[in-house]
């Protein structure tokens, strides 16, 4: 499904990289079939846009990556003794609302 939905970004997206992602060749890369540990396949030698906005594709593996990053850093506090919480607060607005202040 990511990668139909990369396919409708691709007409949408004025970005060239995104326009590029998973299509063109990387340089002289050669594109290969890859497998991953999971039992899944990828194709290598591919250009990447890199776009967590855009790209359904690319924001998966950055939001994978991200959240990996995170972890360590939490897990790597709690063990030094400190916690972590999450907040989230929502201030009550309307649509006549000035965003300035």
């Amino acid at each position: 499904m990511r990668y139909q939905l990369r396919a409708v970004a691709q007409r949408l997206s004025q970005h060239e990289s995104v326009q590029k992602c998973g299509r063109v060749r990387h340089g002289q890369s050669p594109v290969q079939v890859c497998a991953n540990t999971e039992g899944g396949a990828f194709f290598s030698g591919l250009v990447h846009c890199g776009s967590v906005w855009e790209c359904p594709a690319c924001m998966q593996g950055i939001a994978a990556k991200r959240a990996d990053e995170i972890k360590r850093a939490i897990d790597l506090h709690k063990s030094m003794g400190g916690a972590a919480f999450m907040l989230t607060l929502t201030l009550p607005h309307d649509a006549g609302d000035r965003l300035k202040p």
